[in-house]
């Protein structure tokens, strides 16, 4: 057995295992939203778009003569007809979405087998756990801002002012942090492994 390998019990196996399948049911499903999203925002017409309103009197018809006025952050719409540029901006936000859960998926699976195999503290390890990271931030905060562009160009598209409030979420940010922690730790277990060859 080479310094990079770590036998990993039947028991642990049979749950890294079920991890994959999980991970392939995500997969899965992201890809079957991901298409479904992608075929009905190609169509151009009477597409959902998450907009914001924020900033916005709204007025709500309650029945029998009443009305309420409220300042909603988002509403979801149809939109009639998308503009090109609309359209080209709400089918990048799902691509890029899918695209990164797949990769992620397939990221985390490489990794799963090579702990079943036992050599998880190979060398590469902790780089394919480093480009997750980097898929993670990347994708999370370029899904944030296509869908703000996304939500600024449809309230155009239905006669409204164009009003574009990017707004950036940490929750990307915290998310590649913590996977690359992890990363650090196969780097620092391969490095502790290397050390010590031929010690034992």
């Amino acid at each position: 057995m080479s310094n990079e390998s770590v036998k990993v019990d039947r028991e642990d196996r049979v749950g890294l295992f079920i991890t994959i399948g999980v991970a392939t049911l995500v997969a899965i499903s992201a890809l079957a939203s991901g298409i479904g999203r992608i075929l009905k925002v190609a169509s151009g017409e009477n597409v959902p778009i998450r907009v914001n309103f924020e900033g916005h009197d709204v007025t709500l018809d309650l029945g029998h003569g009443a009305v309420a006025s409220a300042q909603p952050e988002t509403f979801i719409v149809e939109v009639a007809r998308l503009r090109p540029s609309t359209l080209a901006v709400s089918l990048a936000e799902p691509i890029i979405s899918t695209l990164a859960i797949l990769a992620g998926t397939a990221i985390v699976t490489i990794v799963l087998l090579r702990l079943i195999r036992g050599i998880a503290l190979a060398k590469r390890t902790h780089l394919l756990v480093f480009a997750l990271a980097v898929i993670t931030l990347v994708a999370g905060l370029a899904g944030e801002i296509l869908a703000d562009v996304a939500s600024n160009s449809a309230l155009v598209d239905m006669g409204g002012e164009e009003n574009l409030n990017l707004s950036v979420s940490l929750i990307p940010v915290l998310a590649s942090l913590a996977i690359a922690a992890v990363g650090v730790a196969f780097e620092s277990a391969h490095r502790l492994h290397k050390d010590t060859e031929g010690l034992v």
